[in-house]
């Protein structure tokens, strides 16, 4: 009676893992396809301004790579990374960020 009751704990204990998990995937995916939108608003900003960064653009194919890849974790922190780099784009197009002496 006990090894049953302990089998069973045991199988409910595993399917809450495996919703949780589930469910922070969601929301990791959400979050990167939220971010990866973004970047590719930003990206087509900056080239109509012609303010594109080469490392913007790169950060932006690789964290659609992840995404395909279905990397969420990696592929929110590369299109983030794409985001402040277009943004420095676009800053530094309406004024340097820096004067050279």
């Amino acid at each position: 009676m006990i090894s049953i009751f302990r089998r069973l704990t045991f199988i409910f204990l595993i399917s809450q893992l495996t919703t949780i998990s589930a469910y922070g995937q969601s929301d990791i995916q959400n979050r990167a396809e939220s971010a990866l939108a973004e970047a590719r608003s930003l990206n087509e900003k900056a080239r109509i301004e012609g303010a594109r960064w080469i490392i913007a653009e790169e950060h932006l194919l690789a964290a659609e790579e992840l995404a395909s890849n279905q990397l969420y974790p990696d592929a929110l922190e590369v299109a983030n990374k794409a985001i402040h780099f277009f943004t420095l784009g676009l800053e530094q197009k309406k004024e340097p960020l820096y004067e050279h002496r």
